[in-house]
């Protein structure tokens, strides 16, 4: 256990949009190959009990630091809306 060895500071990832995946678009997105919202709405039950059991857990070991780092949120943002982020190239003479 970590903790017992002596770690105090702890950053947690939270899972990804899993149902973007490649395989999970091609079994579960559709004709379309869209993202797999089963899928996804699996990870984000996941990634709230995450978050909560981290909140709990921060209370049970004395001086340690939890952080719960989001990957889930900024990462669907960019594969649904990837025209928000492509780059614009400029031409100049």
């Amino acid at each position: 256990d970590l903790y017992d060895l002596g770690a105090r500071k702890f950053a947690v990832l939270s899972t990804s949009p899993l149902g973007c995946l490649p395989f999970s678009r091609t079994i579960g997105g559709g004709i379309q190959r869209e993202c797999a919202d089963e899928y996804n709405q699996a990870v984000q039950m996941f990634n709230h009990k995450l978050s909560s059991q981290l909140a709990s857990l921060s209370h049970q070991l004395p001086d340690s630091t939890l952080v719960y780092v989001d990957l889930y949120d900024p990462l669907i943002d960019i594969i649904l809306q990837s025209k928000k982020y492509r780059r614009r190239h400029s031409v100049t003479s």
